[in-house]
C-alpha cells in the first residue's frame, strides 16, 4: 500500500497500450483532469466529461480523512486511539468499511497484515507520534506486541470497543485505496464510464482514455537513487481493475551502527524490514483499490515466495514483485495470471 506519506509508488502514465473493445470513448466529449492534495500526498483524476467535479471530490476526500486519518486529531480513528480501556466509540461508514476490509485481510494472511500495528509504527517513528529512535529495545517491542492482538478491539457496524490500554489502529495501508474506490463510485454515480483515479500512486481505471485505448500505468524502479527512481520497469493496461504498490524505498531511517530500517513492520515479529529486504516492491492488482492496497502491504511483508503463494491462492488478486538478485540486478516475478503484455 502502504502507510500514508507524500510520495507516489507507481507513476501513472496516461497513454494507450492495447486497443480496448469495450466502452469506446465518445470522441465528441472531451476529457477533464482534476488534481489536488489529500492524505499527505497528491491525487490526479482524468475522466470523460466536461463538468468539473473538484469541489465534490475534495469534499468526499475530506470526509474520509475525518474518519480514518491518524494525523487528524479529531478523526474517528484518532478518537479510538485515544480512548480508554473498555470505552466504546461510535463509528461512521468510512471507518466501518476500512475496519471490515482490514479484518478480512488479517484473517486471510494469518495476521501478517494487522491494522493494530499502530503502537509499533509509532515506536519506530513512522507514525503520527514523532519520535527519534536510535536503538531498538527488544523488550519494549515485545511489550508493544501485546497491544497488536486483534482481541484488543471488538467491532460491529456503528461502534467499536477498545479493550487494551495503549492499543491503536492504523488504516494507512488501506485509506488511499479506499479513497480511490470512493472517488470511482462518485464518478460512476454521475454516469461517467471512462476514467482513471490515482491517489499517491494507488490507481483504479475504467473504460478507455481519449485515444480509445486502455489506460496504462507503470511500476517504478524501487530505488533510493534519485536519478533512477522515475524509471519505469513495467507498464500494465488497466480496465475495471485497481493497482497498488508497496515498497520501502521512500520511507526509511538510519539507526545507531549504520542499520537502516524501513516503515514496513511485521506485526508477528514486531520488527521493521531492513531497507534491502528481498522484495523491494510489491504491486497488486485487484477488483478494487482498497483490496489491492492491503494485499500489497501483506505480500511485501511476507517476502518473495510466501507473497507469491498468497497472491496465487487469493481470488481476483495478481501480483508483480521486484527484487534484486545476487549480482545486484533488478529482477521481477509475477503471478501466473498477470497480463505482462
Amino acid at each position: 500500500m502502504n502507510y500514508i506519506f507524500p510520495t507516489i509508488f507507481s507513476l501513472c502514465l496516461l497513454f494507450g497500450c492495447k486497443q480496448a473493445s469495450q466502452k469506446p470513448a465518445k470522441t465528441s466529449e472531451a476529457y477533464s483532469m482534476v488534481f489536488g492534495q489529500t492524505m499527505g500526498t497528491s491525487y490526479s483524476i482524468k475522466y470523460q466529461g466536461a463538468q468539473n467535479y473538484k469541489v465534490q471530490i475534495d469534499s468526499l476526500l475530506i470526509a474520509i480523512n475525518a474518519s480514518v486519518s491518524t494525523y487528524e486529531p479529531e478523526s474517528t480513528i484518532a478518537q479510538i486511539n485515544k480512548a480508554q480501556p473498555n470505552q466504546t466509540i461510535p463509528t461512521d461508514s468510512h471507518f466501518d468499511m476500512n475496519y471490515e476490509a482490514a479484518r478480512k485481510i488479517l484473517e486471510r494472511t494469518n495476521g501478517i497484515y494487522n491494522p493494530g500495528v499502530m503502537p509499533l509504527v509509532n515506536y519506530y517513528g513512522f507514525g503520527f507520534e514523532k519520535v527519534e529512535l536510535s536503538k531498538i529495545d527488544t523488550q519494549k517491542v515485545t511489550d508493544l506486541q501485546k497491544l497488536v492482538r486483534p482481541t484488543c478491539f471488538t467491532w460491529e457496524s456503528g461502534s467499536i470497543t477498545k479493550h487494551c490500554d495503549g492499543a491503536m489502529l492504523d488504516f494507512s495501508s488501506l485509506a488511499k485505496g479506499y479513497g480511490v474506490d470512493e472517488v470511482a463510485r462518485f464518478l460512476e454515480s454521475k454516469g461517467i464510464v471512462n476514467y482513471l483515479v490515482e491517489i499517491g500512486g494507488e490507481t483504479y481505471a475504467e473504460g478507455v482514455n481519449e485515444r480509445g485505448s486502455n489506460w496504462t500505468v507503470g511500476v517504478r524502479k524501487p530505488t533510493i537513487d534519485t536519478d533512477e527512481r522515475l524509471a519505469i520497469l513495467q507498464a500494465f493496461p488497466l480496465d475495471q481493475q485497481a493497482m497498488a504498490t508497496s515498497g520501502n524505498y521512500e520511507n526509511f531511517k538510519a539507526l545507531e551502527g549504520g542499520k537502516t530500517i524501513a516503515h514496513m513492520i511485521n506485526p508477528q515479529t514486531g520488527f521493521p524490514q531492513a531497507l534491502d529486504h528481498e522484495v523491494l516492491s510489491s504491486t497488486v492488482f485487484a477488483p478494487n483499490c482498497m483490496m489491492a492496497d492491503g494485499y500489497a502491504t501483506a505480500i511485501k511483508i511476507m517476502g518473495l515466495e510466501r507473497g507469491l503463494e498468497l497472491a496465487e491462492k487469493t481470488a481476483d488478486v495478481e501480483a508483480f514483485l521486484v527484487y534484486v538478485d545476487a549480482a545486484g540486478n533488478f529482477r521481477s516475478r509475477s503471478t501466473t495470471g498477470l497480463d505482462m503484455n
